[in-house]
């Protein structure tokens, strides 16, 4: 899913991106591949994208993440108790 290019990198992961955005990084393009597929493409100038996807993995917001899907995938199946 990650692509590495002069510096450029990429994810389809929208958590993923949503954490490089808050720690800093600069989107240099973003397009919708698929109905529910995004693309996101950044610049690493200072060469931090493995550190903060490190610390992105070990983070609350990674863990919000999950359990969002989580949740969306049970109104999804129509769970009730």
């Amino acid at each position: 899913m990650l692509a590495e290019k002069n510096n450029l990198r990429t994810t389809r992961d929208l958590a993923l991106a949503t954490w490089m955005r808050l720690q800093g990084l600069h989107v240099v393009r973003a397009r919708r591949e698929h109905k529910h597929q995004y693309e996101f493409m950044f610049r690493d100038h200072k060469g931090i994208w493995d550190q903060l996807t490190i610390e992105f993995v070990n983070s609350d917001c990674r863990q919000f993440d999950d359990e969002m899907r989580a949740l969306k995938k049970l109104a999804g199946n129509g769970y009730s108790e």
